[in-house]
């Protein structure tokens, strides 16, 4: 089972969001393309529904502990809700499943029975515009699964 902690150092596991599907970015504080992406995504969390905004998790690695990233995420005026994986246990994940190493930053899509069916690495534009047709696809795939059951 696969085990992050949130800014308040509780442990959550990706099960806790079994029957949804996620977006995953991974991030660290000391990478400067994912700091900059940060502002780019807080804006687009703004600006999506409620209930797809929630579904789109950021996850801090190699980035010290939980204390330690909130810190830095209120110290650059970040409001976002945010876990960390201080042993980086995602890519053993991604690696078992998709024979890849992960770099940073990168997003992961996890399916509604927590896999990771695809993977992008690096850098992709955080606006409005390209995240809300892949936010509402998400959408329609949590609908239509619900249909099927």
């Amino acid at each position: 089972m696969l085990f992050f902690q949130n800014l308040s150092g509780e442990k959550i596991s990706l099960s806790a969001y079994s029957g949804e599907y996620l977006l995953l970015h991974k991030w660290a504080t000391w990478c400067g393309p994912c700091v900059k992406d940060l502002g780019n995504i807080q804006n687009v969390l703004t600006s999506l529904p409620v209930d797809i905004s929630k579904r789109i998790l950021l996850l801090a690695v190699q980035s010290g502990s939980p204390e330690d990233v909130g810190r830095f995420l209120k110290g650059h005026h970040f409001n976002i809700p945010t876990l960390v994986d201080k042993g980086d246990a995602i890519e053993s994940i991604v690696f078992k499943t998709q024979r890849i190493f992960g770099s940073l930053p990168a997003n992961y899509l996890i399916d509604d029975k927590s896999r990771i069916v695809a993977v992008s690495n690096g850098i992709i534009e955080w606006n409005i515009e390209k995240i809300k047709p892949l936010a509402l696809s998400m959408k329609k795939m949590m609908r239509s699964e619900a249909e099927l059951n």
